[in-house]
């Protein structure tokens, strides 16, 4: 190759790195890996509000459009209230878990999840203690004032608490010749 000639595979490459390096200063794409510590964080700071102050802490987390998946989905901070009021005023209650994952979504790393795992006490109609324990998925979205919110919860138990299964079905009422109904008549031949 004669001297000061460059091949198009080097002016491609420099072309790229060019590009790649003015989409980092420019904020087009995230070049720098976020630190997903900064998500599993959030979560023991909602843990932890929620273990010393109950629903106070735990609403203190939710972004205004937070949504929790339950049998029916609880949407917004007022519905969200509302449902857990009861749960957090019930004698014994007790909700603990701890994040053992998390992952950002995107490229901007302002949306993230974190995974772990859950446990909650109560007591039951007998005055018994019923735990149940499970996984759980939570969205995290970060706020304009830089601060991370929940806006999905969703918890997946483990296995029903025995006092909170449904009860089994009775098999169905068997059929003896005494109980059989009598067959139908068979029907008339085609005509044609």
């Amino acid at each position: 190759m004669p001297a000061g000639y460059c091949s198009w595979d080097g002016i491609m490459f420099a072309f790229r790195l060019r590009f790649l390096l003015a989409a980092c200063f420019l904020g087009a794409v995230s070049c720098f890996a976020a630190d997903p510590g900064v998500l599993l964080q959030a979560d023991r700071d909602f843990a932890q509000a929620t273990d010393t102050r109950g629903l106070e802490g735990w609403m203190e987390f939710m972004a205004p459009n937070a949504v929790l998946l339950r049998d029916q989905p609880q949407v917004g901070p007022k519905t969200i209230r509302a449902s857990l009021s009861k749960s957090f005023a019930s004698p014994g209650f007790h909700l603990t878990w701890s994040p053992t994952n998390a992952e950002f979504v995107g490229v901007n790393s302002n949306v993230g999840y974190t995974l772990g795992r859950y446990e909650m006490k109560i007591l039951g109609p007998d005055g018994r203690p019923i735990t149940e324990q499970g996984s759980y998925l939570t969205t995290w979205l970060k706020q304009p004032d830089g601060t991370w919110k929940v806006v999905s919860d969703i918890g997946s138990p483990d296995s029903l608490p025995k006092s909170t299964r449904p009860a089994a079905k009775k098999p169905p009422h068997r059929v003896t010749s005494q109980t059989q109904p009598a067959k139908p008549a068979a029907p008339p031949p085609l005509q044609q």
